[in-house]
């Protein structure tokens, strides 16, 4: 049974179930392989340097002036 010989809905079918499994396996390891890891503490103190991190000069200096 050779998935390239069916039909037009068959295919399609069987490559989304393909897609779904494949989907779920992966999101399955993922947090099997993160539930491990540390979570990362963030420095809030910085609100310049997060607004730089997240958009650049332009969005530190519109942070800078709402401040």
């Amino acid at each position: 049974m050779n998935p390239f010989n069916f039909s037009g809905p068959s295919f399609l079918f069987f490559f989304l179930i393909v897609i779904l499994v494949t989907n779920l396996a992966l999101r399955a390891w993922q947090q099997r392989a993160e539930a491990n890891l540390p979570t990362p503490k963030l420095d809030l103190s910085a609100p310049y340097r997060i607004a730089y991190l997240r958009g650049g000069a332009a969005e530190a200096l519109k942070v800078t002036a709402f401040a």
